[in-house]
């Protein structure tokens, strides 16, 4: 569903405490020069306390990282942390493109 129906169906709502939304894709990520292909999901920023967990390092998404002309931010799985950045404990901050941004 597009965010105009999540939107009414938020509007709607008399039950439940939390909604959201989140579309599974793949993406390319890239540091330098290694490129490799990820599974990513773009999601509301509300994502993580409805599912009731912690980041092991850094940050979950916040609401002003949905403000229009926010800086790009990605919260990292732990299988990807190993895999692409040897379970780097400084990866906190380092700027990767992802799907050329």
């Amino acid at each position: 569903i597009g965010a105009f129906e999540l939107s009414q169906i938020r509007e709607g709502l008399h039950t439940l405490r939390h909604v959201g939304a989140y579309q599974s894709s793949r993406a390319v990520l890239t540091e330098d020069d290694a490129t490799r292909g990820v599974k990513c999901t773009a999601t509301e920023y509300n994502l993580f306390r409805f599912a009731g967990v912690q980041p092991l390092m850094g940050r979950t998404l916040q609401p002003q990282d949905s403000v229009p002309g926010a800086e790009p931010v990605a919260v990292i799985g732990y299988k990807l942390w190993r895999a692409a950045f040897q379970s780097d404990p400084d990866v906190v901050d380092r700027h990767v493109r992802i799907n050329g941004k």
